[in-house]
């Protein structure tokens, strides 16, 4: 039986390690779009002699809300260390602690329980980070999605 729970609990860790790698993607994909946005606005802008009132409204406002979107994506992807265990047979950051033969040992002399309950653990903390970069992800996207009318408007007053 534990057998089949610590095959499920790898399933879940490896989904969880899924959700957090497709939320990174999403965050560099954002990342890209809001940038070439930013150059644009940047091109219109120079290549402007007259900029009104409403040109720089709506610039700073587009500006504002890229750079906001910007910084949640790098949220998103920024790694998050803290909150793991003290003694840990999966987590890299404290498998790096141990010489190679002091982790061989501990992981040939460990029981099914003992990974079990060291699976889980990871899941928990791994079910935390997935969270908050999913909100650094949501907040990113809305940030990203809100400057799309400022930007075309800016772009609009700048090219007239």
């Amino acid at each position: 039986m534990a057998r089949e729970k610590l095959s499920t609990a790898q399933w879940v860790l490896e989904r969880q390690l899924a959700w957090v790698s497709n939320t990174e993607v999403k965050a560099g994909f954002i990342t890209t779009i809001d940038i070439a946005m930013l150059g644009g606005l940047a091109v219109a802008f120079t290549a402007c002699v007259n900029r009104d009132a409403w040109a720089w409204l709506f610039t700073g406002a587009a500006s504002l809300l890229l750079f906001i979107g910007v910084v949640c994506a790098a949220m998103t992807i920024n790694p998050r260390l803290e909150g793991v265990a003290t003694k840990s047979l999966l987590y890299f950051g404290l498998i790096d602690k141990m010489t190679s033969a002091d982790y061989a040992d501990q992981f040939k002399s460990a029981t099914d329980e003992c990974l079990l309950a060291d699976w889980l653990e990871q899941i928990h903390v791994n079910a935390k980070i997935a969270m908050l970069k999913h909100l650094w992800a949501k907040k990113a996207i809305m940030f990203s999605l809100a400057s799309a009318v400022p930007w075309a408007l800016a772009i609009a007053f700048l090219l007239k």
